[in-house]
């Protein structure tokens, strides 16, 4: 996924829950110049799709986490992960990369459940107010 742009084989947003999503960052990745925008339909064609059981988030969170930080990038999904949250064992910190402009839904949804923005513009830290 190189092109002629940085040689790390990385390409923003390839990882998605949803085609659509996949398919716009592909289109979003052609500043890597014109090999990278040449072999989009190969990119296109190659996308595969492998249906998994979803684990709600409280399954992977244990239950003495008072320093846990818990990071959430999931392209687009940040507030379908926040649902699956017991939030009477909230993490004390929050990581969101939030490159897809849903901050207002997700502050709101979490200053709701206690928590407070500290810092970040795509990628924003909260904070349980608890352990404040």
């Amino acid at each position: 996924m190189n092109g002629d742009g940085p040689f790390n084989n990385w390409a923003h947003g390839q990882g998605s829950f949803n085609l659509e999503t996949v398919l716009y960052w592909i289109k979003q990745n052609s500043f890597r110049g014109k090999k990278y925008r040449n072999s989009v339909p190969f990119f296109i064609s190659s996308i595969k799709q492998i249906k998994k059981k979803i684990i709600k988030t409280q399954k992977i969170i244990p239950s003495n986490n008072g320093n846990l930080l818990l990071i959430v990038d999931v392209q687009g999904y940040e507030l379908e992960v926040l649902k699956g949250i017991d939030w009477s064992n909230a993490p004390r910190y929050l990581m969101l990369e939030d490159d897809q402009k849903k901050s207002n839904n997700l502050i709101s949804f979490l200053n709701k459940k206690n928590f407070i923005f500290l810092y970040g513009s795509t990628d924003k830290i909260f904070v349980n107010k608890k352990y404040i």
